[in-house]
């Protein structure tokens, strides 16, 4: 790659013509919410990796900050402890649901604020979910099962078996009856005894995550997003 190339990817003005870009976030309210989650990730430049925007959707904070956030550390402990530590394989996949409606950055609040930049780039997510299985050569230990929940504040997740979910989905994104999402082969085993058991866990940790946000005032203060300022792509 030539030296001209390596400035280029770097080049706002290059990026936004397939790709959001910072700007595009600034002074907009919404977080850069990750899909493939930085805690997730091992070394240091599988964490950096995360930061790219191609790996980022429009999250408002209090969904991203707490709600979406509590998912992901519970599903990694859980995950942790009844699928890598019995010598299993886990699998994840994340996916939004686009609202045309909303798109970022608004022309409207740009103009109260002055701001100067292309306008309705980025499409604003109604939905997030995230699917999981985790693979094993004993069907016993071999589960799945799904979350789903709105992208806004005090959303309440939704815990989903995977044929759940295709229904979800198909009714989310306009498709037919006839239109199956099939996510994992076979689901997974997602009628597995372990599946429900993990699953409700996880749900009950939620619970008592949101129960201590609605009692503690301190919880309305967000905490800041995690997020180095100058990676793009």
């Amino acid at each position: 790659m030539t030296e001209e190339k390596k400035l280029n990817l770097k080049d706002p003005s290059v990026l936004k013509k397939s790709q959001a870009i910072l700007q595009d976030y600034e002074k907009t309210g919404y977080d850069q919410g990750h899909l493939n989650p930085n805690s997730y990730q091992c070394g240091k430049g599988h964490r950096e990796a995360t930061y790219t925007l191609t790996n980022a959707v429009p999250m408002h904070p209090e969904f991203n900050r707490k709600i979406w956030y509590a998912l992901e550390r519970n599903l990694n402990k859980q995950l942790k402890v009844k699928c890598i530590n019995v010598k299993g394989t886990p699998f994840l996949v994340t996916g939004v649901v686009p609202n045309t409606n909303l798109k970022i950055p608004d022309k409207v609040e740009d103009q109260k604020k002055n701001i100067q930049r292309d306008d309705a780039r980025v499409v604003v997510p109604s939905h997030v979910w995230t699917a999981v299985c985790c693979d094993h050569s004993d069907n016993n230990k071999k589960f799945s099962f799904a979350f789903l929940g709105e992208n806004k504040p005090n959303s309440n997740l939704e815990h989903l078996s995977m044929a759940e979910l295709s229904t979800k989905l198909r009714q989310l994104y306009g498709f037919a009856n006839t239109h199956a999402v099939e996510i994992f082969k076979d689901d997974c085993n997602a009628g597995s005894a372990e599946a429900q058991n993990i699953a409700s866990a996880i749900e009950a940790e939620l619970r008592k995550a949101a129960s201590k946000r609605e009692g503690d005032d301190s919880s309305h203060t967000l905490p800041p997003p995690k997020k180095p300022k100058d990676v793009q792509g």
